[in-house]
């Protein structure tokens, strides 16, 4: 168990003004701009060098799919998916991702209505 989850992000020790004086910061937006974590900015750092297009025919691309499939997988075993059964879909952002759930279930059934 990871004893202080607040040493794995930037930012989260960032001095911060509020009406009750200095504070550490908490971060509470993730949905807009979360905050980064340390390891995912390793990651950057090592794969930048190699970062091109994935579609082009050449060692580094090879090695970008590569690394885009392994967080696939990451992804997949995190959230309990069923690899055979399940995938996961890489947007933009959350409202493209919810856009292209949404034409995904209108095509299976266009009658289906949701409540909220």
């Amino acid at each position: 168990m990871v004893s202080n989850l607040r040493d794995y992000f930037f930012g989260t020790d960032t001095p911060i003004s509020t009406h009750c004086g200095i504070t550490n910061r908490v971060y509470l937006n993730n949905a807009a701009t979360p905050l980064v974590a340390k390891p995912a900015i390793q990651e950057l750092c090592e794969t930048l060098p190699i970062y091109s297009y994935g579609n082009e025919l050449n060692a580094l691309s090879a090695q970008l799919t590569e690394k885009y499939n392994e967080v696939r997988d990451i992804v997949i075993d995190f959230s309990g998916a069923n690899p055979s059964l399940d995938t996961v879909i890489y947007t933009s952002n959350t409202t493209s991702a919810i856009n292209i759930l949404s034409q995904v279930y209108y095509e299976r059934d266009p009658n289906m209505t949701w409540l909220y």
